[in-house]
């Protein structure tokens, strides 16, 4: 799974951020010890997100894009930020592991 965000200073310079991490090849978990690993693997993937991204600050920086291969996170993310364009790129299944 990843999170990338593209920001934008106040002088115009884009710059982006970028977080990763392993998710077992889970892309739509099916049982309940898919869904556990698949949300413990989200929540992971969202603090090393934030860990990265707080140092931008909302006063300096503007959020203008956000992809991510987690449909769930895409999904949230455009319902809470309907202004920031979120797009949704699905792994390839060797990718993931499947």
């Amino acid at each position: 799974m990843y999170i990338k965000a593209i920001l934008k200073d106040n002088q115009g310079k884009l710059h982006e951020v970028k977080v990763s991490n392993k998710s077992e090849g889970i892309i739509i978990p099916t049982s309940k010890l898919s869904t556990f690993k698949f949300a413990f693997a989200t929540n992971k993937l969202l603090l090393s997100f934030w860990r990265k991204i707080r140092k931008y600050k909302p006063e300096d920086y503007t959020l203008i894009k956000l992809e991510t291969d987690n449909a769930f996170l895409a999904n949230q993310i455009s319902k809470k930020l309907p202004k920031v364009q979120v797009e949704f790129y699905p792994l390839d299944p060797e990718e993931a592991k499947i």
